[in-house]
């Protein structure tokens, strides 16, 4: 498991300042928020995290993440990825034999 408290702090310890901004400057943030912090930018961790923590269950986070490039989503999501990938990836089919002229052999036993 990763090393943070929540899930909230593996995103805002492990990530770009520049994915942050980018997100706050693209959200609509709730009003509850906006009147806590009128300029995001100012604390972002501290709305981000409080945004976070009251969009959970709500794609908060998701959102977030989808608009990360590859680089900028933290390491234990791309490694945890990487990982389910492979272990859902079907095994890779088994070579084929070459069968001489094609046709069945049949192997008989001495009587």
């Amino acid at each position: 498991m990763h090393e943070e408290k929540g899930i909230e702090d593996l995103i805002l310890k492990n990530t770009t300042q520049a994915a942050l901004e980018r997100f706050s400057d693209a959200l609509d943030w709730p009003q509850h928020l906006s009147l806590k912090y009128p300029d995001p930018k100012a604390n972002l961790i501290s709305a981000l995290k409080e945004y976070f923590g009251w969009a959970k269950g709500n794609w908060g986070i998701a959102d977030f993440l989808g608009q990360c490039s590859e680089a900028e989503i933290p390491a234990w999501i791309r490694d945890a990825c990487v990982t389910l990938e492979a272990l859902c990836d079907p095994p890779p089919p088994p070579p084929e034999h070459a069968q001489g002229n094609g046709a069945d052999a049949a192997v008989e036993l001495g009587e």
